[in-house]
């Protein structure tokens, strides 16, 4: 059998890999994971499991055989290119693709899930309960429309969740209540037209937050108003039209703001008052017509503020960027940005 390791030892020399299909969502056999198989899978790669942080892919063109007799030293499960009888998802009416129910039984002990580009449809409170100790828990480039409501509450140790390029239109309020040690969390590029306000009261570690990509118009006042570690934040492409004054108010620890590819006319004049960690802005390519004099004016840490593609700008350069810390060459580069769109219009 090839294998093909990325470290140089292989903790308790065990090699892993798995092709027991379901049946219905349900383990077809109780033997799974615990005696010699003989199946051929059909994946390209069949899987990469981390045992105590060690990583061994096994290369299922010499895949033969192979022994697992202690579940409990899996950490980690990684779905890569597998077709649809192999043991990560099901097949049901309509080609609709799941995850497994109660992964737990069988891995009590992981620390992560990949599960990318798998048609995974739906979320079901019974695929991930349990799961007490992962950390990281990664779901991009599904088809994922609905998360049923307490399919996250047993993940109190999770640390990265992704849930990009997927179709989420919904969120319950209270789907991310028990993610208290949470620090990443990706919804971008779904279609999500609406946040209710206490959607990430609970997330105080999170670090960062990426919402770009759907459709929100309009944000509530409150609903960054917990996320008091947040580094990071980025909207880009939301179809926003305003921004409440005080949205960024409680994000003390902000360093990246991306807003670009909105339908922003102009910038609150209070906008980033509490925001003196702000290092870089991006507000291009929306259609900003006004700036207020004092909107940044209390960023003392800023290296990078991007304005380009909006509309003519009429303000008073000179003041608007007085008292921002960038040289006087970045500042005459932005100020020729704006002015660009007035020279052309």
């Amino acid at each position: 059998m090839k294998i093909l390791q990325t470290s140089l030892v292989l903790i308790f020399g065990v090699s892993l890999a798995i092709s027991k299909s379901f049946i219905n969502g349900t383990l077809e056999n109780d033997d799974y994971c615990t005696r010699t198989f003989y199946e051929r899978p059909t994946c390209e790669n069949i899987l990469i499991y981390l045992i105590d942080n060690d990583k061994t892919l096994i290369d299922s063109e010499d895949f033969e055989m192979t022994e697992i007799d202690r579940n409990d030293l899996v950490k980690g499960l990684y779905f890569t290119e597998c077709s649809a009888d192999t043991f990560y998802s099901c097949e049901f009416e309509n080609n609709m693709k799941f995850l497994p129910i109660r992964i737990s039984d069988k891995f009590p002990n992981l620390l992560t899930i990949h599960a990318q580009a798998k048609s995974i449809s739906k979320i079901r409170k019974n695929n991930l309960e349990h799961l007490s100790k992962l950390g990281k828990l990664d779901l991009t480039y599904n088809i994922i429309e609905i998360i049923e409501v307490g399919s996250f509450d047993d993940l109190v140790e999770l640390i990265s969740l992704r849930l990009s390029n997927n179709k989420i239109k919904n969120l319950d309020e209270n789907i991310f209540k028990n993610l208290v040690k949470l620090e990443e969390l990706l919804l971008n590029q779904n279609e999500i037209s609406v946040m209710k306000p206490k959607l990430f009261e609970n997330l105080r570690t999170l670090k960062v937050l990426d919402i770009s990509g759907n459709t929100l118009v309009t944000i509530h006042e409150d609903l960054f108003k917990n996320l008091v570690n947040l580094i990071r934040l980025a909207m880009t492409g939301c179809k926003l039209e305003s921004l409440p004054e005080k949205i960024f108010e409680n994000l003390q620890k902000l360093k990246y703001l991306h807003l670009s590819e909105n339908y922003l006319t102009t910038l609150a004049e209070n906008l980033f008052i509490n925001n003196q960690n702000l290092v870089l802005i991006y507000l291009n390519y929306n259609k900003i017509q006004t700036l207020k004099y004092k909107t940044f004016e209390n960023l003392p840490n800023v290296q990078v503020i991007e304005l380009k593609g909006n509309e003519c700008i009429h303000a008073n350069f000179g003041e608007i960027f007085s008292n921002i810390p960038l040289d006087d060459h970045k500042k005459e580069q932005l100020k020729n940005e704006l002015n660009q769109k007035c020279s052309n219009s």
